[in-house]
């Protein structure tokens, strides 16, 4: 059976990068190590393909490898916003914790009504900012 990640990778990247989409290839990358997943071989190959032609110096600059980091026409305020946001909410609801305050839908409400938000989607931000953590190594 074939988890969503190797699904997600296998068919879903695996496509949309050989349909040309660029940003594929370092987004699987990303999602491997982020996963701690094994690069699988489409990837790999890929990789090496590339980096191989910029040691050949056939490419000239790393956006012809993996495309633009921002498309043209993205409003860059609410994409930072939810870029932070995760800190954010981590933060200010472990700051309610101490304070005493339990962690449940309220809460979550609280948090989120302040970034406009639902409390849901906040929960959601939480507890995969949490998740993300426990898997870094500490320092």
């Amino acid at each position: 059976m074939t988890d969503n990640v190797t699904a997600y990778l296998e068919k879903t990247l695996k496509r949309d990068f050989e349909s040309g989409n660029k940003s594929a290839l370092l987004h699987g990358l990303y999602v491997c190590l982020e996963l701690r997943r094994p690069i699988p071989e489409w990837l790999q190959h890929a990789f090496l393909k590339v980096f191989e032609s910029v040691e050949r110096y056939e490419i000239r600059t790393w956006e012809q490898v993996f495309g633009k980091p921002v498309p043209k026409s993205t409003h860059l305020k609410p994409r930072k916003r939810d870029a932070v946001l995760p800190l954010i909410i981590i933060e200010q609801v472990e700051e309610l914790k101490r304070a005493g305050n339990k962690v449940n839908k309220d809460l979550f409400t609280e948090v989120g009504k302040e970034w406009g938000i639902n409390g849901t989607r906040a929960r959601e931000i939480y507890y995969h900012e949490q998740k993300r953590r426990r898997r870094e190594p500490r320092k």
